[in-house]
């Protein structure tokens, strides 16, 4: 469409239009009421009803207006002209507004009458496109002035039949037109004059009547504006002397004020500011990573979209400090503009301070991980608010599992539901508790009043595990309950050594034990071996009595290997260590193993290569092999498998072994494996005790494994069983590697010396009087001077009045003065005699450890009178051979000698 007729002049359409600059007519609002409802002023306007067009752009002019003068009223919508006017007639309003060509063909239609007041006038033009050429607007403006001033013309007819305006016809009569036309004008002017004063009167009492009212209005608006002057002066003194940086932005982030702390903060001045943005003032990168204008940006049309912004910020000052901040934006409007209000606070020494007090909290936390204890927090509600490292070692549930989430220890319990100290504490008092769970066997803590300590047992990753547990109530200064602590020690290698040393003492206690009874049945058994040998060498004894006394005999041999045995498993009897090659020991020995289990049991070996020598007594070690083979064939009744291995086993690190730890060091192993009804875990605990045995009445001693317990560690090495019921059983054996030459382990048969009778004076120490008398009546019917003595004090009053002793038979362990005690005095007053030890078991003064020394003479009880007659003719026999030499020696010259 290139010509647009009768459009409103309007600014705001020039861009889209070129307007003619004639006008067609002015248009304006009219406000319509019902007949004899006159409406003289806009106050009169206020609270009507008002019925308008819903597009009408009067009706939003007259809303203006009325804004202007604070004037309230209701306007109704509706669709047309011809509704707003029905409404008025109806009095569904009381007035109405319509433009002013639709007023006049209404109060000439209509009961409705037109008020004095207009609303926003405007000039009704011609318009073409601007596409169109300039030419047609200006031939549009030529015709249009040729129709004003043609009454006849189409313009005149249309605003005479839409505006009523009557076409005036010309008379003729008797005078000139002119007179007439004069005659009118005076007429016409003279009326007008009256109208006009007439009306004059009307309009000024009105328009006084609204200037009082307008005053009366506008007083208040004046205090209104005054207090918000006031307000203002008030927001901009805030503004002005507040401590935070406060930046007024628009909607490009552009800072448009700035208050003097922004410019303290940034050390600049007011016109550095204006004109940046806050992301100009900030380092390029944030501390996470993000750049500066693009997050900033984010903030910004946050804060423009309606939603309130706060967030930490890295600014920088005009010097290059880079400050930590705090901002808030929020979102305002001046003028109708929307604004952002950016306050901006600076907070780097809060960071300072809450960066102290992370490295306070870190170092709490590392102290509370480094503490040698499982230690956790609990608050009032029982979740946990701490678990520190050494508890995720202690149970095996990491941080994430635990915290912020109620306590739940119910995995580490086998499965059962148990009360847990540090819940419990939530609900009841430490006495209470030690009140209603006695059974707990829990104690108050030292120096804490509201805390509790016991021993419990738990599972971690299928290990049972013993644990040392303390739980107190946390408390502020104020006394009131934070919390419970609780702290968990692992005491598991504890009570293990603790089990340890109690088995150890017990074996011990039953060592010394069995020690006392076999040293005093040693004696016993010394003197019926004796007296049998004395009576059997009466030639006048019958047949009869031979045979019983040979009885005695033999009875009294098995009494004294039974003794051996206790000895052995005391540690009290004597050994003679060798370096010796077990896997050699292991084959010379297997021939007697296989004889003594049957031919229904296999035996293999399994011996490794290069073993290690040990310096071990081979007669102590076969008995162990014997013992533990017998012990194998005994659990198999039915036949089965023996296993005996050998290797070396260096052991880097101390080793757990159930009753015993092993020490770090290089070892051989022996292993004796079967493939019987394995040892129940009851008996294990109990199996190395002497005299304990699963095995029928009369089958056996229970000496067999306590012999072997006390030769291993006699010999300074471990035992180790493993068994399981229906899966055999293990002995495994850890002796220590041996760095002398080893030796072969058969032994030269004792030599027999026949000494003439009567040959030398021996001087006999025992305090039992039947011992020391059979010995006395052995030695004086072999020819032997003897002198005896009780004990070693009286042995000393005896060699001082002897003229010579050639040899001292003397107990170890007498009252007043022991064996050792008396050998030390007789090295200094007669240093040549020798010495000959007779002894059930060897005292530790005199072998430590068990161990003889090459130079000492022992005699172990019991011994028969042949056995004392061999031993003690060989130790004269060898100091008769030392004295020769020592003779031949004095006798030979001296190399230089004239």
């Amino acid at each position: 469409m290139e010509v647009v007729p009768a459009i409103a002049d309007d600014s705001e359409d020039a861009h889209l239009y070129r307007f003619a600059r004639e006008t067609v007519l002015v248009n304006w609002g009219v406000l319509l009421a019902a007949n004899g409802h006159a409406i003289q002023n806009i106050v009169e306007l206020n609270g009507k009803r008002i019925a308008v067009r819903s597009d009408d752009i009067y009706a939003s002019a007259l809303e203006k207006m009325l804004n202007r003068f604070q004037l309230q009223v209701e306007f109704l919508k509706a669709s047309s002209y011809d509704a707003v006017r029905s409404m008025v007639e109806r009095g569904d309003a009381d007035m109405g507004l319509t433009d002013r060509i639709y007023a006049t063909y209404a109060q000439n239609h209509r009961p409705v009458t037109a008020t004095p007041i207009v609303v926003h006038p405007v000039e009704l033009k011609f318009a073409t496109s601007l596409k169109a050429p300039p030419e047609l607007a200006e031939t549009i403006d030529e015709h249009l002035r040729a129709w004003k001033a043609d009454e006849n013309s189409p313009f005149h007819q249309a605003m005479v039949r839409w505006l009523f305006i009557t076409k005036k016809s010309p008379r003729h009569g008797i005078l000139p037109p002119f007179f007439y036309a004069i005659l009118a004008g005076v007429v016409i002017l003279t009326t007008i004059i009256f109208l006009l004063r007439s009306q004059l009167r009307q309009k000024i009492q009105p328009i006084q009547d609204l200037r009082d009212q307008l005053h009366a209005v506008t007083t208040p608006r004046r205090a209104a504006e005054a207090a918000l002057a006031e307000v203002e002066h008030w927001y901009r003194a805030i503004f002005e002397t507040a401590g935070d940086a406060l930046m007024i932005l628009d909607e490009r982030g552009i800072i448009l004020e700035c208050n003097p702390a922004a410019c303290r903060l940034f050390k600049a001045s007011e016109e550095q500011i204006l004109g940046k943005t806050p992301m100009d003032l900030s380092p390029e990168v944030q501390p996470d990573g993000s750049l500066s204008h693009e997050k900033g940006a984010v903030f910004l049309d946050s804060t423009l979209a309606g939603c309130p912004q706060h967030f930490e910020w890295d600014h920088e000052t005009f010097d290059g400090q880079v400050i930590k901040a705090e901002v808030q934006m929020n979102l305002t409007f001046q003028a109708g503009q929307a604004r952002v209000l950016a306050c901006v606070r600076d907070v780097s020494h809060k960071a300072a301070l809450e960066m102290e007090r992370e490295k306070q909290r870190d170092f709490l936390r590392t102290l509370l991980d480094g503490i040698p204890g499982a230690l956790f927090v609990i608050d009032l509600q029982g979740r946990v608010i701490f678990w520190n490292k050494l508890c995720e070692t202690l149970t095996g549930l990491p941080q994430e599992q635990v915290l912020n989430r109620p306590l739940n220890l119910k995995p580490l319990f086998k499965g059962r539901d148990l009360p847990v100290p540090a819940l419990l504490l939530l609900e009841m008092t430490p006495e209470e508790f030690l009140q209603r769970y006695p059974h707990w066997k829990a104690q108050p803590m030292p120096f804490h009043s509201d805390g509790i300590q016991l021993t419990g047992e738990i599972v971690v990753q299928g290990q049972e595990r013993y644990v040392d547990i303390g739980a107190a109530r946390l408390r502020d200064r104020r006394g009131e309950l934070l919390g419970i602590v609780q702290c968990a020690r692992d005491i598991t290698q504890e009570v293990q050594i603790q089990k340890q040393m109690l088995h150890s003492q017990k074996m011990e206690a039953v060592g010394k034990l069995s020690a006392g009874i076999a040293h005093d049945f040693n004696n016993i058994l010394t003197i019926i071996l004796g007296c049998c040998d004395l009576l059997l060498t009466k030639s006048d004894l019958d047949s009869t009595a031979k045979k019983r006394v040979d009885e005695i005999e033999k009875a009294a041999e098995r009494a004294s290997n039974l003794t051996r045995q206790l000895l052995v498993f005391s540690r009290k009897q004597v050994m003679q260590p060798v370096p010796l090659d077990f896997n050699k020991l292991i084959e010379d020995l297997c021939p007697i193993l296989r004889r003594a289990v049957g031919e229904d049991i296999e035996i293999r070996q399994s011996l490794g290569k290069d073993l290690w020598p040990v310096m071990a007594d081979p007669v102590f070690l076969e008995q162990t092999m014997l013992n533990l083979v017998i012990n194998a064939r005994d659990a198999m009744a039915s036949g089965g498998r023996i296993t005996i291995e050998t290797w070396n086993e260096p052991v880097v690190e101390a080793r757990d072994a159930g009753l015993f730890v092993i020490q770090p060091g290089e070892y051989v192993c022996l292993r004796v494996r079967d493939t019987g009804h394995g040892i129940p875990p009851e008996i294990q605990q109990r199996i190395f005790e002497p005299f304990f045995t699963t095995k029928s009445e009369g089958r056996g001693t229970g000496l067999g494994l306590a012999t072997v317990y006390g030769i291993v560690k006699q010999l300074g090495g471990y035992i180790v069983v493993d068994s399981a019921v229906g899966q055999g059983a293990a002995f495994q054996i850890f002796l220590p590697r041996s760095k002398a030459q080893q030796q072969t382990t058969s032994s030269s048969s004792a030599q027999v010396f026949d000494l003439p009778q009567g040959l030398g004076t021996i001087l006999v120490v025992e305090d039992e009087e039947a011992l020391r008398a059979m010995v006395q009546e052995v030695l004086t019917e072999n020819g032997y001077h003897v002198l005896t003595a009780s004990h070693g004090a009286e042995a000393l009053e005896v060699l001082e009045q002897a003229s010579k002793v050639d040899l001292v038979l003397t107990d170890v362990v007498m009252p007043e003065m022991n064996g050792v005690a008396l050998a030390r005095h007789l090295a200094k007053k007669a240093p040549g005699v020798p010495i000959l030890f007779i002894s059930g078991y060897t005292d530790d003064q005199l072998a430590y450890r068990g161990i003889l020394l090459p130079d000492v003479h022992l005699l172990a009880k019991p011994f028969s009178p042949q056995k004392l007659l061999q031993t003690v003719g060989r130790v004269l026999h060898r100091k008769s051979r030392l004295s020769s030499h020592e003779a031949n020696d004095q006798g030979r010259p001296h190399e230089g000698a004239a």
